[in-house]
């Protein structure tokens, strides 16, 4: 199955059962349940028009095992890559924990205009969607006292800079299941992430996707979120 995972991550179109059992040396039927075993763990998800496989992100769960690995970051290109083509917006991978959070995988928008984000930046937790979901899954008292630790300055007048505001916002996250940051860093760019768990159900990243807000409108947040989690798996 690792190598059957391997052979969809070089792959910018899938990959059906028969080009499965080629790439493989197997047969057919091998192939097929490999690709079934998969699709059950959540490691694959077959679109429904063209029966075609493709990775989601339940992969990044390994993150926390192979985050060293400099192959990692290419094994989550291709699931970026088809959030980009989904959405035409930005698509990232941010790692998150007690240790820190930084941006480990992006792909661009196809837009003349969009966000960038420099490798590594880190991120403040206040105002970063990524650090919303994770925030959202400790306990409450955990949680604040991270806020606290790093401080809650303005950057923009949405900006959320009272641990109260966190008290009302965090529930809210981890009841939809997602988080947003509609200019609270800069007015001029919006995000939603949601949250990627390993197997002990813990946080360990983030996807997201996100750009300019004059065409990240809230109208386009549902489907954003229904993309990210079909990616997620």
């Amino acid at each position: 199955t690792t190598r059957a995972m391997e052979l969809m991550a070089g792959s910018e179109n899938g990959l059906s059962v028969t080009e499965m059992a080629e790439e493989l040396g197997a047969t057919r039927s091998v192939a097929a349940r490999i690709l079934a075993s998969l699709e059950e763990e959540g490691y694959v998800q077959q679109d429904a028009y063209s029966r075609r496989y493709y990775l989601t992100f339940k992969i990044v769960a390994l993150a926390n095992r192979h985050a060293a690995s400099a192959n990692f970051p290419d094994l989550c290109q291709t699931v970026l890559r088809r959030l980009v083509q989904s959405s035409g917006e930005r698509a990232q991978l941010i790692l998150v924990g007690p240790k820190g959070r930084a941006l480990y995988a992006k792909e661009d928008s196809m837009h003349e205009v969009q966000v960038v984000h420099r490798w590594g930046r880190p991120l403040l937790r206040h105002c970063s969607a990524s650090e919303k979901v994770y925030l959202a899954s400790l306990p409450e008292e955990e949680a604040l006292a991270r806020l606290a630790e790093d401080g809650l300055p303005q950057l923009t007048p949405k900006t959320l800079t009272s641990l109260d505001a966190f008290r009302e916002e965090l529930p809210k996250v981890r009841a939809r299941g997602y988080a947003t940051n509609e200019g609270e860093r800069s007015l001029e760019v919006n995000t939603v992430a949601i949250p990627i768990r390993d197997h002990e159900g813990k946080v360990v990243a983030a996807i997201g996707l996100g750009g300019p807000s004059n065409r990240f409108t809230a109208d386009k947040l549902p489907n954003f979120v229904r993309l990210l989690r079909e990616a997620a798996g």
